[in-house]
């Protein structure tokens, strides 16, 4: 019942990257030459906001579900890479699933089965973006489906006990299921790397809360603010916001150009961030390649 090829990429707690991760990490896949689909499983659609794309809010996504039409794939303008546009109606899709599972997301889970596999088994990757909140419909059913998952998490005790939560809720849906999702990792995120010590004990203390069942990742996502949020600003991925930053004049050059020109500054730890998220990909890459 594992879609072949999909990571979902979850967290019981907001704020923790999930939806930044979900977009480059799809991006990048794209740009090494695998066909990839983002698939935003959120109401909020975020995913494909963060990718720029104009789409149908969830509707073929729900009339794929229900067998009643074609899954259709939204281009986000980037080669080798498509969307699963996320809204209204995915929202619809989880409520209906569990009406019909009379509260059970073995039912919305088959669902969103039939709507992906098609995708997985043509040897696509998937990217899935799921719901904050741990427990909830959609995600549950992203769980039961997913081959793969990823937990990006901050170091505070609010994400990690998100963490707790949502490893939690993963190995109680693979309770009477043929297969369980095979976790990827967990990444922290938003990291300020200047706290060596701090990110030590953070992953010190993830290591030993997971005991060896779900590995930590050694690539960390920084903290890096400004280019974070320039870039979703422009529905930019880390990579091509640090494109636009290499070519852009310095804060003192810019301000000095006629007409001002602070809306040419742009972050200076844009091309750190970047290689932050190709190194991840890199070694999430290695895990998956590892089955």
């Amino acid at each position: 019942m594992r879609v072949p090829g999909s990571i979902v990429v979850a967290n019981g707690k907001g704020g923790v990257g999930k939806t930044s991760m979900s977009a480059n990490l799809a991006a990048l896949s794209a740009q090494s030459g695998v066909g990839t689909v983002a698939v935003d499983l959120d109401p909020q659609g975020n995913l494909s906001s963060d990718l720029g794309v104009d789409h149908d809010g969830g509707k073929s996504l729900l009339a794929a579900a229900l067998d009643a039409g074609p899954l259709e794939l939204w281009p986000t303008g980037r080669e080798g890479l498509e969307l699963v546009g996320g809204g209204e109606d995915t929202a619809h899709l989880g409520q209906l699933g569990l009406l019909q599972g009379q509260g059970d997301a073995k039912v919305l889970a088959g669902m969103l089965h039939r709507a992906l596999s098609p995708l997985g088994e043509a040897g696509r990757r998937l990217w899935i973006d799921t719901p904050t909140a741990a427990g909830s419909a959609l995600a549950d059913a992203a769980l039961m489906t997913g081959e793969w998952l990823l937990i990006p998490t901050k170091g505070d005790r609010g994400s990690l006990s998100g963490l707790v939560t949502m490893l939690r809720r993963m190995f109680t849906l693979a309770e009477g299921l043929d297969s369980a999702i095979k976790p990827a990792g967990v990444v922290l995120f938003g990291a300020d790397l200047r706290a060596k010590r701090l990110n030590a004990e953070v992953r010190e203390e993830l290591t030993a809360a997971l005991d060896g069942l779900v590995p930590v990742c050694e690539t960390v996502v920084r903290y890096a603010e400004k280019a974070s949020r320039d870039a979703r600003a422009g529905s930019l991925t880390a990579g091509e916001y640090a494109e636009q930053a290499e070519g852009a004049p310095k804060w003192h050059e810019a301000l000095r150009q006629e007409g001002g020109g602070y809306h040419l500054r742009v972050a200076t730890n844009a091309q750190a961030l970047a290689a932050d998220y190709e190194a991840l990909a890199a070694e999430i890459d290695e895990t998956v390649a590892a089955g």
